[in-house]
């Protein structure tokens, strides 16, 4: 495996344990020690786990995704793994600073140790400066500079640049010509929405950027006049059109979910044994189109997908059904039809009327019922008698 000294917070690990079968999913979040790191399981579990292959309580073969194997189905076994990789980084960013606080409960943990680099739920290498931003900050700032306390009795001593002016504060109120504008999607703060400030806990860096204390940690805010705020806004906020997505390529055909495009994400009953209803395989399956597909024509195997699970649940329904049943079912089903087509012709003047027609299509009663089980022996007896008639004349009895 890749040395425990180049794991990033937000790598994805294979670990496998010497009285288990499966390998499990871990997701990296905060180193402990050099070799314990807190970590995240499928089942929702956040723990320091010891990752240098020793035995004991932890596993004792590691892989690093990514790096040791690409996709789960070369992992070299079964596997144990999230239903659903993390939606955003500012969920992941909740788990490390979950981490970082139980962390700080432990005797010799390193508070200041800072990664080099952070991989978000992308997989893309980040700063860590870039991506944690003022995450692990706390209220209480050691720097130059005399100290000040905010509303609610929250001590800080506010850091100072090299010309003397203080660059970190508390946060000042918009006024009557300025407003606070979010930057940054958080705890369901929307980017370009108006935001509500509170001197009392919200910080403030330089002369317009604003870290606002959300439950997840700090969200990012912009001071901006009144009348340039509508641009502002739309400068920054996101597009989702089609146009601007990136055209999907061979090697990055699959999602992170899956890992890969042939497979999917694998589900259990509830007893715990590997099953996939028809109905799910439909809906999660999706098309990906590549430069180089040697092949012409249209994409139909989603469509044939869903089409596929009408038909069996039809062939269910008719298999159910007494044979009587579906001869019924099918006369009746023909029967319909054709007065329906008479229904759409023209009219004419010898066409029966419309009162006429709809009165047919009604639902069998009990003597359409017994005039078809009567039909049916009638039919029965006949081809007995032709069969009786054609051993006698081949002297069979």
């Amino acid at each position: 495996m890749a040395s425990l000294t180049n794991l990033f917070p937000g790598q994805v690990l294979a670990v496998f344990y010497e009285d288990d079968t499966f390998w499990h999913e871990r997701l990296v979040l905060w180193r402990l020690s050099d070799k314990v790191w807190y970590i995240l399981t499928p089942d929702g579990d956040l723990y320091p786990e010891n990752l240098a292959c020793e035995g004991g309580d932890g596993p004792n073969r590691v892989k690093v995704k990514g790096i040791d194997f690409k996709y789960w189905s070369r992992v070299g076994g079964r596997s144990y793994r999230f239903a659903k990789p993390l939606d955003s980084d500012a969920e992941l960013r909740k788990f490390i600073k979950q981490a970082y606080k139980e962390a700080e409960a432990v005797p010799g943990f390193e508070a200041e140790w800072r990664p080099s680099h952070i991989v978000d739920v992308k997989g893309a290498l980040q700063s860590s400066e870039t991506f944690l931003s003022s995450l692990l900050v706390t209220h209480r700032m050691h720097g130059k500079g005399p100290g000040l306390r905010a509303g609610g009795g929250v001590e800080m001593e506010v850091i100072a640049s090299d010309d003397g002016a203080a660059s970190v504060r508390a946060i000042c109120l918009p006024g009557p010509s300025k407003v606070w504008v979010v930057t940054e999607q958080m705890d369901g703060h929307m980017i370009g929405e108006m935001a509500m400030v509170d001197p009392a806990k919200d910080l403030m860096i330089g002369p317009h950027t604003g870290l606002i204390k959300v439950p997840s940690g700090w969200m990012k805010a912009e001071l901006v006049e009144s009348t340039e705020a509508p641009d502002f806004i739309e400068a920054r906020r996101p597009t989702t059109s089609a146009a601007s997505l990136p055209a999907p390529h061979a090697s990055e055909g699959a999602d992170e979910g899956s890992a890969d495009a042939r497979t999917l994400l694998v589900d259990y009953d509830n007893h715990g044994i590997r099953y996939k209803e028809w109905r799910s395989v439909a809906h999660e399956s999706k098309e990906y189109g590549y430069p180089d597909w040697p092949h012409e024509g249209l994409h139909r195997m989603v469509e044939m997908a869903g089409d596929l699970g009408d038909q069996c649940c039809a062939q269910v329904l008719a298999a159910g059904s007494s044979p009587q049943e579906s001869k019924k079912s099918k006369k009746m089903t023909l029967e319909k039809a054709d007065l329906r087509a008479e229904l759409m012709k023209p009219p004419s003047s010898s066409a029966p009327s419309l009162q006429t027609l709809a009165s047919q299509l009604r639902a069998p009663t009990r003597e359409d019922e017994a005039s078809d089980d009567s039909s049916s022996t009638t039919e029965a007896k006949d081809k007995k008698g032709q069969r009786q008639a054609t051993y006698k004349a081949k002297g069979l009895k």
